[in-house]
C-alpha cells in the first residue's frame, strides 16, 4: 500500500487457511480472517487499526485488535526505514495484551526486520525477533516471497527458535492470492503450534 498523502482511508482484507505469525499458528490451525484500515496523514506518517480472529488452546481470547502507527524515513528511491508501533489488545481475555516496537529496513528488494514484543505469547516476558526477507519475480507476474527469522525469548520454558516462511502468489487488480509453507526449528516445544504448515491465502485491497 502506498504512503502517499491521500488523506483518505485505505484498507485490505485477507482470508488464510491458517493464521500463522512468526511460525506459530494463532488460530489453532483453523482459518483466519484479517482486515486493516489506514489513514495517511502525509508521505511519512500514517495511523491504522488491524484485527483478526484468534484461537488459543485453553484461553478465552477470540479477537485480536492492533492499533498501529508508522513513520517512514526515505533515504533514496531504493532505500527506506519504517518505525512501527503497535498496541495489541485481545478480547475477551486480556492476558496477551502488550505492545510491539519494530524497525523495517527496505533496501532495493531486500528487507531487514527487527521487532520487540513486551508480552510474548502471553508469558509476561519480552522477546526480540530478527528477520531477513527477499521477494523474487518468477513466472512473469508471480512473486516468490521468502523470509527467515530468529526469535530470542526470555521465558524459561521455551528456547530461541528460527522460523521460515515461503509464499508464491500473484494478483489480479485489487485481488491477490498466494500459497506456501511456514516452519519452525523447534516445533516440539510449541505442542503443535509451530509445525510445518501449508498455507493458502486470498486477499483484496480497497
Amino acid at each position: 500500500m502506498s504512503n502517499a498523502p491521500t488523506y483518505k482511508l485505505e484498507g485490505n482484507a485477507q482470508l488464510a487457511s491458517n493464521f500463522v505469525s512468526r511460525g506459530l499458528t494463532q488460530t489453532n490451525k483453523d482459518p483466519g480472517l484479517q482486515s486493516a484500515f489506514w489513514f495517511n496523514f502525509g508521505p511519512q506518517f500514517r495511523l491504522g487499526v488491524w484485527g483478526s480472529n484468534v484461537h488459543y488452546e485453553g484461553l478465552d481470547s477470540h479477537i485480536w485488535v492492533r492499533l498501529n502507527g508508522d513513520i517512514k524515513i526515505d533515504f533514496s528511491n531504493n532505500a527506506n526505514l519504517i518505525i512501527k508501533y503497535s498496541n495489541n489488545n485481545y478480547f475477551p481475555s486480556n492476558s496477551r495484551n502488550g505492545s510491539t516496537i519494530a524497525l523495517h529496513l527496505d533496501i532495493y528488494k531486500y528487507k531487514v526486520l527487527y521487532e520487540m514484543e513486551s508480552n510474548w505469547e502471553g508469558s509476561s516476558t519480552a522477546s526480540s525477533h530478527f528477520a531477513f526477507q527477499r521477494t523474487y519475480e518468477v513466472f512473469g507476474s508471480w512473486q516468490w516471497d521468502n523470509q527467515v527469522g530468529y526469535s530470542m525469548l526470555k521465558v524459561d520454558s521455551y528456547q530461541n527458535y528460527f522460523d521460515l516462511r515461503s509464499l508464491i502468489g500473484s494478483s489480479n487488480g485489487s485481488f491477490e492470492y498466494k500459497a506456501g509453507v511456514t516452519w519452525t526449528s523447534n516445533p516440539s516445544q510449541f505442542n503443535g503450534r509451530g509445525d510445518l504448515f501449508l498455507l493458502a491465502i486470498i486477499g483484496v485491497n480497497f
